[in-house]
């Protein structure tokens, strides 16, 4: 059996991606291979099914650019980077031509698939926990030749501002060195705070998970190769010709300057093109669009599948983003009943291209197009202002709780501000004209709880931490009967407002209840278990001492509410990592609000559904700083990480009472035993 040795351990990502396609041709022709490699690039050169050493002195492949390497007028097979290599003293002739060994080398596919890990798996799952789709994965900067392959930090910024508006989805940033720009919107994530330098095996298991990688020549972009995401590659003044093998789930934005040598390449190269030297925000958003709307034929249907109309019809949500939403109810006979408008009179269906399409019409024709995706439509209005459309499935009237009103788990915006309810309670609470997230925590309270029908005569509420907050007459307006809480003067730290600086007021009870021990502690009232209506706090709860005090004060405080009692409670919000988890202040992230479902579910309470969107005006991406006195306070820098504020709507829909024990370990291990016991029964 031949052998072929090589050093290959002082190269990129990116390079390597191609060596180890190139090594097949070898391997065809019954090489025995070993390549001298890097620690971090093991996992791929098992997905290549090469031999690996680590360390030595094996025959050193330089790996160089071909000359003429600009020249598209030159054949690929004569001056693509890949192929060139093929050629270097260190390896083996072929037995073939130039010509065939590059028709062969564009048709060598590996697949990571059955490499990655479990636990790799089980990390990506964890990662991407509570992220809308479609999952965008981003890559705009490369090692080297930014001049050549990068997208400036502006650029990379805007792209990801329009993702997040012209799509429902969200956006991964690959931020491998902290260089990438981030975006302050909880469908922005970054995995290097968040998740942390990960390998290929990680990076390949994200990759399965998601719906689109848009990249720059650099090696996350090749890597894509070794699965099946779709894949857009930006490419500026370098040519994907020579510096990438044709990747048939890829598509490569490349310049019209060179038109004539693209068009000669298409049979191997799927090309989208932009006006001018370099891309534009606006080219980038168009391709990226056609690509994540781009048919699998693998996927595709055929048309006697195409459902009836009984089938489809039913209540949806009716959301056309930026602009507004509604329910509508698709009627079996074609006809739009509840949600109908002068342009939504009647919808219809048809199969165009191997996809369902929904046709909605009205005085002005078909106004809207939009193809089926699961149990949803997506597409957009085809005339006028051409916004995207979603058309979102209400499956029973359960989920009408939270489509009607605020009742949902979301975070401080300026859609909310320019809301109707807002303007409402901010009259009434006398909030002032200041855009501030502290003004909106007592308003999107007030709102869940007046939404939920839970502020009328005679029902009973609970306030924690309440301070010198005006809520507990507030709500005593109402008709209600309050219980207001607060901690012993000297546990009461970091706020601006005492309890005992509340008056009493007729329906309005005072009592000293410390939120680490509401079931009764050594100097402090207990408070009655299923007694209460409704319960709120306004950031008192990330005063508990840690993130775990946090999320146990949660759960143990829906054992003072009722059976269908719904509880209001917002928080500080992190948006990067880094923040304090333990101290007089405690920030939430990402991952606490996906766990507080998690353990809310497991106890049988009912988190309200997660509103991921953080916002896209430019109030939002206003950051306010110490000393905070800016007309805009919606996110904030402290400790250098940039924060918000977290409202969790829950509702109790049981009639469990369960105690979370003190220690995070206990009350996670009692939590799980009472969930198997319930399970069971």
């Amino acid at each position: 059996m031949p052998e072929l040795r090589i050093k290959f351990d002082r190269h990129g990502l990116g390079d390597c991606v191609h060596f180890a396609h190139a090594l097949q041709l070898y391997k065809r022709r019954g090489y025995d291979i070993t390549v001298q490699a890097e620690e971090n690039k093991l996992f791929l050169w098992k997905v290549a099914g090469v031999n690996i050493v680590q360390g030595g002195d094996l025959p050193d492949h330089p790996y160089l650019y071909p000359p003429g390497f600009d020249d598209l007028t030159q054949p690929d097979c004569e001056t693509n980077k890949v192929a060139f290599g093929l050629r270097h003293e260190t390896m083996p002739p072929l037995d073939v031509s130039p010509e065939q060994a590059w028709e062969e080398l564009c048709n060598v596919r590996l697949s990571a698939h059955d490499f990655i890990p479990r636990e790799a798996h089980a990390e990506a799952e964890a990662f991407l926990e509570g992220l809308p789709r479609p999952i965008i994965c981003f890559h705009s900067r490369g090692t080297n030749w930014h001049e050549r392959k990068s997208l400036s930090t502006e650029l990379a910024f805007d792209v990801i501002l329009q993702l997040l508006d012209q799509t429902s989805g969200s956006v991964v940033v690959l931020d491998y060195d902290r260089r990438a720009p981030m975006v302050g919107d909880a469908r922005c994530k970054g995995i290097k705070p968040t998740w942390g330098h990960i390998g290929v095996d990680r990076l390949c298991a994200l990759y399965e998970r998601s719906d689109l990688m848009i990249g720059v020549d650099s090696g996350p972009f090749h890597v894509a190769a070794l699965t099946n995401i779709k894949t857009l590659g930006i490419f500026r003044s370098l040519h994907p010709v020579r510096v990438c093998l044709p990747n048939p789930n890829a598509t490569y934005l490349i310049s019209t300057n060179h038109i004539h040598a693209w068009d000669i390449r298409r049979h191997k190269w799927a090309f989208s093109t932009y006006d001018g030297t370099d891309p534009t925000l606006a080219a980038i958003t168009d391709a990226v669009i056609s690509t994540l709307t781009m048919r699998d034929p693998a996927m595709e249907i055929r048309e006697e599948h195409l459902p009836t109309m009984n089938e489809v019809s039913g209540r949806y949500i009716y959301r056309r983003k930026a602009y507004d939403e509604r329910e509508m109810e698709l009627l079996p006979d074609g006809r739009i009943g509840e949600g109908a408008a002068g342009c939504e009179q009647r919808w219809s269906l048809r199969f165009s291209d191997g996809a369902i399409l929904i046709d909605i019409s009205g005085k002005n024709g078909i106004i809207c197009s939009a193809s089926r995706i699961g149990d949803g439509f997506y597409g957009q209005w085809t005339q006028f202002e051409k916004m995207p459309v979603e058309l979102i499935r209400i499956r029973d009237k359960q989920d009408l709780i939270y489509t009607s009103g605020l009742f949902s788990t979301r975070f401080t915006t300026a859609r909310d501000f320019a809301s109707p309810w807002y303007a409402v309670w901010k009259d009434r609470l006398s909030l002032g004209d200041r855009i501030h997230r502290k003004g909106w925590e007592i308003a999107s309270v007030c709102e869940t709880l007046s939404s939920a029908g839970v502020l009328k005569v005679g029902n009973a509420g609970i306030g924690f931490g309440v301070g010198s907050e005006l809520l507990p007459t507030v709500f005593a307006g109402f008709g209600c009967r309050i219980l207001a809480t607060d901690a012993l003067p000297e546990s009461w730290k970091n706020t601006t407002g005492r309890f005992y600086d509340v008056n009493q007021s007729n329906g309005v009870e005072i009592r000293v209840v410390d939120m680490n021990a509401i079931n009764g502690g050594e100097l402090t009232a207990s408070i009655e278990e299923s007694a209460f209506d409704f319960s709120w706090s306004i950031c008192s709860m990330d005063h508990c001492g840690s993130t775990w005090l946090t999320k146990r004060f949660l759960l143990n405080q829906m054992n003072c509410l009722k059976p269908g009692g719904i509880s209001a409670h917002t928080a500080e919000y992190s948006i990067g990592v880094g923040m304090p988890r333990v101290g007089d202040t405690v920030w939430f992230t990402w991952d606490d609000i996906v766990d507080v479902r998690h353990l809310m579910t497991a106890l049988g309470y009912e988190l309200a559904p997660i509103d991921w969107f953080c916002g896209d005006s430019i109030e939002d991406h206003m950051i306010d700083e110490s000393p905070y006195v800016g007309r805009v306070h919606i996110k904030c820098e402290a400790l250098g990480q940039w924060g918000t504020c977290v409202l969790f709507a829950a509702k109790k829909v049981t009639s469990n009472v369960f105690w979370v024990p003190f220690d995070e370990e206990d009350g996670r291990a009692a939590i799980a035993d009472f969930q198997r016991s319930h399970s069971q029964t």
